[in-house]
Formats: C-alpha cells, structure tokens, sequence
C-alpha cells in the first residue's frame, strides 16, 4: 500500500508521481479532472488486468489497450507541424489534448473517442504500470524509418520478462504498434519489449536526459504459442510448413488477421486474389482472412526467396 503522498495539479505532474511510487493528492482549479482521470485509469486496469497475472502479463494487457483503443491524434500531430513553421504559437499547440492524458482519460472522451499523440500515449503507459507498481519511464527523442527523424516519445518498463528471477529494462512503443496495410490498422508487437540494439537504426533518444539502458531480450513471437492439430507453435515461423499452420489456425478460428514473425528475409506487400499479406521494416507479417485458396501461393513465393 502507497502511503507517501504528492501534491498533483497537473497530468504531467500526475503521471510522474505514480511512476515515483507516490498516492497523488489532487489540487488546484483542476483537482476534479485530475481525479477523473486517475479513476478512469483505474478503472481501465480493472477491465484488462487482475491479480493473478504476472507483470508481463499486464504489461502486455496495457500496451494492447492502448494501441487498440486510443486512436492517433492527427489534428494534434499536425498542431505541431504548424507550430514548427511558426504559424502557430505555443500556448495553442499545447491547448490539444492529444499531448496529455485528458485525450484518454477525461470523462467526455473515456471510453468513447480516447485520442492521443505518442506524447500522451507514452504518459497513459507509465501512469498505468505505475498504478500496478511496475516501474516504467517515459523516453524522448526523434525516430523515424527513413531520411530525417521527427519528434517521438515511447517508453521503457523494468520486467522480469524471461522469467529468471531478475528485472531488465525493455523498450515499448505503442505509437508504432499500430501498424497500418493499406487502409487497414492492425495491432503489432513489433516494438514491445526489444531492446536498444533492436530500435538503434530507428530511435533516438535525448542523450542528456540519462535513460535507463535497455540490454533486455524477449522475442513476443517466440514466446506466443498456439496449438494446432494437436502440435504446439509459436509465431516465429523458420519454415514454409509453420507459416502454413499459423495461417490456417488463424483460419480455423475465424480470425480476420494474424500477426507474425518471418525468419526468411522481408519482401514487399502484394495481393494475391483477395488476400493481402505484407511486411513492414521490423518483418511483421500480417495476413487478412478473405481466400483461403491464396495461401498456397503466399507460401510458394516465400519459399522462392
């Protein structure tokens, strides 16, 4: 039980004092909010995390909630992009709501059009492993996959994800686990629990800010397993019959999409009759139920490569 309290008179200051392990005592002409939006945290927690779940297990519950339920903000992305061309000013910037935990966690927007930039998804992501008592930090920087990196912010969370008694620091990024192909967003775990090495070409942080070093290993597609016909895989598939097992239980289960990892090199998104089976930079690969007739092919082509 937290027994050391804070003074909290804004979001910013209501996420930072979870994550310090402190009971936030509200203040100020915005108290009212600020307990809303504390108890709307909360009360998200309940509906995905519970006692008897490891903190992996509710590390994971928290990253999908967020990449599912909160949309990205564009007004407020593009808020930003008028600000650097200084046509905007600060105090107007900053109005939107996409930048805090008001976007997710007010009443008016709790449960009904919950929006955020990385900036507030990576504050809901502390504040609500904070609440659980996992240790999680918000990290600032630019990244980008090609030419000149823009403004990011993501996460690092202190975990015992392999089970072996000690904690390291892993990198998440809710942000970019929300992965487009074509029109359609799924939910990728790409970029949760990988490490600097693994974000080094595409992230940068602020060196001046002294994060903590992310040296943690944990493969999610290694460690995601399912049965089928009676045979256990996991999600990293090394080989044109696993591929072909995933893709089918997927099938059989009636699952729009699913989400895996290719040893085999990446190769461009193509559509093959009604089915679109793409990659992108981290060789996710995504398959949409609409043919099953079409996954002879897709497996053909891999195993060509």
């Amino acid at each position: 039980t937290v027994s050391d309290t804070m003074a909290v008179s804004t979001s910013n200051m209501l996420y930072k004092a979870v994550a310090w392990g402190y009971k936030p005592v509200f203040t100020g002409a915005n108290a009212a909010n600020l307990q809303r939006i504390y108890e709307n945290a909360k009360d998200a927690l309940g509906k995905i995390v519970n006692d008897g779940m490891t903190d992996l297990e509710k590390v994971h519950a928290i990253y999908d909630w967020i990449v599912c339920s909160v949309r990205y903000d564009h007004d407020c992305a593009d808020a930003v992009t008028t600000f650097s061309d200084s046509a905007l000013d600060l105090n107007n910037k900053m109005r939107y709501y996409g930048f805090y935990l008001e976007g997710i966690f007010l009443d008016e927007f709790y449960g009904k059009d919950m929006h955020a930039v990385c900036d507030g998804k990576s504050k809901a992501f502390v504040l609500m492993c904070g609440i659980e008592g996992i240790n999680a930090v918000r990290v600032s920087g630019v990244a980008g996959t090609t030419g000149e990196k823009g403004g990011h912010a993501w996460n690092k969370v202190l975990l015992d994800a392999d089970d072996d008694g000690a904690n390291d620091w892993f990198v998440v990024d809710t942000t970019w686990g929300d992965t487009a192909v074509g029109t359609t967003e799924y939910l990728s775990h790409a970029y949760f629990l990988v490490n600097d090495s693994f974000v080094k070409s595409t992230h940068a942080e602020k060196s001046t800010h002294g994060y903590p070093a992310a040296n943690g290993v944990f493969d999610y597609y290694k460690n995601t397993t399912f049965t089928y016909l009676s045979t256990t895989y996991d999600l990293y598939a090394e080989s044109t019959s696993e591929i072909s097992a995933i893709v089918r239980y997927a099938d059989s289960k009636g699952m729009s999409a699913v989400e895996f990892k290719v040893k085999k090199r990446p190769f461009v998104a193509r559509r093959y009759r009604n089915v679109l089976f793409a990659t992108n930079e981290s060789h996710d690969r995504f398959f949409r139920r609409d043919s099953i007739s079409a996954i002879k092919v897709i497996i053909r082509e891999i195993s060509a490569l």
